[in-house]
């Protein structure tokens, strides 16, 4: 109750106040009033400078975000250039897309690395063609692997400005037209060409083309017959696949190619008489040799063996039926001595043979597929026993289980080799 009392006499002295001394209280109210105003003119104050303080500091945002191209780089170009330099091709990309300046430095970058562009299994129309072409950030490296382009689409593709390096067109049906389309990419160092339906035309009409740059050329599995002609104008080659097509005469073709070290002439028309050629001449540098389904007997394999191919480390003589135990004794005195993998599969090669091969001098051997022959328990312990460095053993066979009870037995003898039985 007091302090209402309290209150009720304070509001009264309030009043006669008023009534006694009325400019007194006016001034005095005036004056709470203008403080009052002044108050809320300050703040009024106040609160319009911050926002104009945040105005001016989102402009300066937004101005250094829009406009971070204008800047100067805190780094020297030459350093970063350097630092990209360690990137992937796939953070090369993504970093393209960060501003004008690392978007140039990155085409630069990427002009020493092979930026591989890859629609490989996506069918491909001529707009989706044209739009590759249209592409702004740099790649070296073109992967269209199954896309279903035909010669009219290799043609938009090659309206394109950029240089490639390397070109997979393989498994498309571009034929003889496709070839034509390619025009003279002088750049291109590695080209796959594989089933697209070429014939000896279409090579003919690539083989006349400047490709001098040249060092990888892939034309497997296409319709190609009778001799190469103008193959002998590409002596820079390192790899070359001519498998699965008609080809003969293509060992004569290769005369003067010092730095061939991949070749694939499998399943082709070569003779036996080219591979003795092959043997015997100046391929000194060759590490891997194609030769299955070409009919090769055991004397090609004394050949092979005791020849001049000392780098050869990979040798496929795989489904040449005429290829025996006999065959198989060319190794225990051959010059094969760097070859660490070695395909026999589909052969007519026993225990016997296997026992020769155990015997041979193949001290680097770690690979061994002899799938489908008819090697059995005392040939795989012998190969067991004797390389005891080999990884790999393929003794599957579609007929029957040659080797069925002593399968762990043999795994047990070597347990970083991995074997297959069935």
């Amino acid at each position: 109750m007091f302090p209402n009392k309290l209150k009720y006499k304070t509001l009264l002295f309030i009043a006669i106040l008023t009534c006694l001394f009325p400019g007194v209280y006016s001034v005095y109210a005036c004056d709470q009033g203008d403080n009052s105003r002044k108050r809320d003119r300050d703040d009024e104050e106040e609160l319009k400078n911050n926002n104009e303080i945040k105005e001016i500091s989102n402009k300066r945002l937004r101005k250094n975000l829009n406009e971070e191209d204008e800047q100067q780089p805190e780094l020297p170009p030459e350093l970063e250039e350097r630092i990209l330099s360690f990137l992937g091709k796939r953070d090369l990309l993504i970093s393209s897309k960060v501003c004008s300046r690392w978007r140039d430095i990155t085409y630069v970058v990427g002009k020493r690395k092979i930026i591989e562009l890859d629609k490989s299994n996506i069918p491909l129309t001529q707009e989706n063609c044209k739009y590759i072409t249209q592409l702004k950030f740099p790649f070296s490296s073109l992967i269209l692997q199954s896309c279903g382009l035909s010669a009219i689409q290799v043609a938009v593709l090659m309206t394109g400005t950029f240089t490639l390096t390397s070109l997979d067109l393989s498994n498309n049906n571009i034929d003889n037209l496709g070839t034509a389309a390619l025009g003279n990419p002088t750049s291109l160092t590695s080209l796959n060409l594989s089933n697209n339906n070429i014939s000896e035309m279409g090579a003919r009409i690539l083989l006349v083309r400047n490709l001098s740059a040249l060092v990888s050329l892939d034309l497997s599995d296409n319709n190609i017959n009778g001799s190469v002609e103008g193959l002998r104008n590409f002596t820079s080659l390192t790899e070359l696949n001519l498998s699965y097509n008609e080809v003969d005469g293509a060992v004569g073709e290769l005369i003067g190619f010092t730095s061939l070290i991949s070749l694939n002439l499998s399943s082709t028309n070569t003779s036996n008489d080219e591979v003795k050629k092959l043997a015997n001449g100046n391929f000194h540098t060759l590490e891997f040799l194609g030769l299955s389904e070409i009919d090769i007997n055991n004397d090609v394999i004394q050949t092979l063996a005791n020849g001049s191919l000392t780098r050869l480390t990979r040798l496929n003589l795989g489904n040449n039926e005429s290829i025996d135990d006999t065959g198989l004794q060319a190794f225990t005195t051959g010059n094969l001595t760097a070859l660490t993998h070695l395909d026999l599969f589909d052969n007519n090669i026993g225990d016997t043979g296997a026992q020769e091969l155990a015997n041979g001098n193949l001290p680097a051997l770690t690979y061994l597929d002899l799938e489908n022959t008819s090697v059995g328990t005392i040939g795989a312990e012998a190969l067991i026993n004797k390389f005891s460095h080999l990884t790999y053993l393929n003794l599957k066979n579609d007929d029957e289980i040659i080797i069925s009870e002593d399968q762990n037995r043999l795994k047990s003898m070597n347990l970083s080799l991995q074997i297959e039985f069935e």
